[in-house]
Order: structure tokens, then C-alpha cells, then sequence
């Protein structure tokens, strides 16, 4: 259904220091056992600081709040075969080699064109990652029935970091709030220790 409040849109943006990344990429690789990618990586952490931060994982809707049970992030594809938006359940409750797997195997459905609506059904909150076409900073748009969505950037020439960028629905939280959980994303991509 569709949510009777009109969402009121806002961002935050952070950088991140993309060698930092890569060797927290290289660091995993080696001591997890497993190949994941920068995204994989990044649904893996905020899954789990959607606990913390769990009013960005749900919707206003009349005046109320509502908070979803369950954290399944849908993470967006758009490569040759229309945009789609395939949903890992449960994300907060896997392991990084499980999401890892899930957003492999998914991307081969789509590739396919064998994606089937319980793929694509009951997602909370949404990634979005533009760093492959060399976008430097974007204005995500939240998916219906939802709080925010997180947009993944390229690095920015000079810097040596790229951008993550939250955008949420000021009925659900505020810039703080937002700011808050941005920083302590930004903190987890950085640390170079082995995924808990």
C-alpha cells in the first residue's frame, strides 16, 4: 500500500578514505576466507547498525512511526536489463560470506532475467551504488514503505575518498540521528579488523 504521509526528504553525506576500505577488503579476504566485494561489505555493516539506528528501518504512515520486525536490504541493479531493487532477508542475521553469496546469486538472476517478485518483496531499507559509473555525489530517492536509502559514490578526483550519502525521511529521524549513524558507518569501513 501506499504510505498516506508525503515523506519529507533530507540527506547527510560522508566521506571515506577508499585505501582504508581496500585494505579492511584485503584484511577480510585473507582472514574470512572469502572474496567480498565493496558493496557486500557495506550491507553487511549497516544491517547491523539498523538495529541501533532501527527508526531508518521502517516508514511514516499517518502520523505513526512504524518500525519494520525484520532489516531485509534491497540493494538497486540497473545494468542493461531496467532498474530492480532484489532484497537480502534478514540481512542483520547473516554472515558476511552469506550476503556475499546472496548478492552474487541474485545479480546472476538479474543478469538472467529470472528474478521472481519474492526476490524483489519486503524491503526495509535500500542501497544504492553509483561508483561504477564515476558519479561523485547523487540525491538518492527513498523506495516507498521506507525510512532511507543509502547511496554509495566514486572516489572523488584529488581526495583519494568517496562519498556515502543518507537519505531519510525527516518524519522518521533528524540530521543528527542521520549524522550519527553515517559516522559510525564511515568508523566500521575504516577499521581494519576482521568482520565479527
Amino acid at each position: 500500500r501506499q504510505s498516506s504521509q508525503r515523506v519529507i526528504s533530507s540527506s547527510v553525506s560522508k566521506m571515506v578514505d577508499m585505501k582504508k576500505f581496500e585494505e579492511k577488503i584485503k584484511h577480510i579476504s585473507k582472514s574470512e576466507g572469502i572474496q567480498a566485494t565493496f558493496i557486500e561489505l557495506i550491507i553487511f555493516e549497516i544491517a547491523r547498525l539498523l538495529k541501533k539506528y532501527n527508526l531508518f528501518n521502517g516508514f511514516y504512515d499517518n502520523g505513526s512511526c512504524i518500525v519494520y520486525n525484520e532489516i531485509n536490504i534491497g540493494f538497486a541493479v540497473n545494468i542493461g536489463k531496467g532498474l530492480k531493487v532484489p532484497v537480502i532477508k534478514n540481512t542483520d542475521k547473516l554472515s558476511l560470506k552469506d550476503i556475499s553469496n546472496s548478492v552474487k546469486d541474485l545479480s546472476l538472476k538479474y543478469f538472467r532475467e529470472e528474478l521472481v517478485l519474492s526476490d524483489l518483496a519486503g524491503g526495509t531499507f535500500t542501497v544504492t551504488d553509483l561508483s561504477a559509473k564515476g558519479i561523485v555525489d547523487f540525491s538518492p530517492v527513498i523506495n516507498n514503505m521506507q525510512a532511507a536509502i543509502l547511496g554509495v559514490c566514486s572516489v572523488m578526483p584529488g581526495t583519494g575518498c568517496f562519498k556515502i550519502i543518507l537519505t531519510f525521511d525527516h518524519n522518521m529521524a533528524d540530521g543528527m540521528m542521520a549524522a550519527d549513524m553515517l559516522n559510525d558507518l564511515s568508523s566500521l569501513l575504516q577499521d581494519n579488523n576482521a568482520v565479527q
